[in-house]
């Protein structure tokens, strides 16, 4: 078996005495390793590009544009990768360089960059997934709660799907943020009883800091629509109950995407032009 030495992986360290420090972390590259020099970091995720491959490596070639993240391993074909084995401290994200099986990192699509790749690594991914269960379609209307970076995924998405996009928000802040990219309609929802929102929403995406109030958003949904909270909250779940059976609605819970969901994710946002940019 031939082992390739790498440079360190250099990282900014916490320590004991509260001072950030450089520490590094020396790989060798087995024979169904790659080496991938980082580029772009989100905080769950990393962009960049195969610089060194093992020499039993088979689908990477050098120069291959990736992603990879903290997880190493999975339990599952590509569409069911969702429980991982996270056994490496020292490769996560914010990091110049990393070593992993050629197994795990995703070759980008052409047209997709590893700038406009980056920022759909957890938010992209969450929200496609979202609309892709029960899978959303271009007549449907959509309403977006929250407009942060899952919220603006959201949006940006379900228009390039062909669908009529309604975005609520607390206040009017977001309304010019919300409208710029191409949402068909916009409302504050703070402390509101009754919204006139024109037609029913076919489904929901929550993406609040906090849970939404489903008494005034249930009252929105149109007969057998869809409710996705897609951000995580630790108090209760607490709906009104008769008006959500009578009106046959469906709650989806949203978390971790697949690895199949994340390559389809991509290609969808290669092929529609969808970039995130700050």
């Amino acid at each position: 078996m031939i082992t390739i030495e790498t440079p360190a992986n250099y990282r900014k360290k916490g320590s004991a005495d509260g001072t950030i420090r450089e520490d590094s972390s020396p790989r060798k590259i087995g024979p169904r390793q790659v080496l991938v020099h980082i580029s772009h970091s989100t905080l769950c995720a990393s962009t960049g590009t195969v610089s060194q491959v093992g020499d039993a490596v088979a689908k990477s070639r050098i120069g291959n544009q990736c992603r990879w993240d903290y997880q190493d391993s999975n339990c599952g074909s590509p569409s069911e990768q969702r429980v991982l084995h996270l056994p490496q401290r020292d490769q996560g994200s914010f990091v110049t360089m990393a070593v992993w099986s050629e197994a795990w990192p995703s070759h980008l699509p052409k047209g997709l960059s590893n700038t406009h790749a980056a920022p759909l690594m957890c938010a992209g991914s969450t929200v496609w997934t979202a609309l892709q269960k029960n899978p959303v379609r271009p007549t449907d209307r959509v309403g977006m709660v929250g407009l942060g970076g899952l919220g603006l995924v959201a949006v940006l998405s379900a228009m390039a799907l062909g669908c009529e996009v309604v975005v609520f928000s607390k206040t009017e802040n977001k309304r010019e943020e919300a409208m710029k990219p191409g949402a068909d309609e916009f409302h504050a929802a703070e402390d509101q009883q009754i919204l006139n929102i024109g037609a029913p929403l076919d489904r929901l995406l929550v993406a609040a800091s906090s849970q939404a109030d489903w008494e005034l958003f249930i009252s929105l949904m149109a007969l057998e629509g869809s409710i996705y909270p897609i951000t995580i909250a630790f108090d209760n779940l607490s709906i009104p109950y008769l008006e959500f059976v009578l009106s046959e609605l469906k709650l989806h819970r949203c978390t971790v995407s697949s690895c199949q969901m994340h390559i389809d994710m991509w290609e969808f946002a290669a092929r529609k032009g969808i970039k995130i940019v700050g």
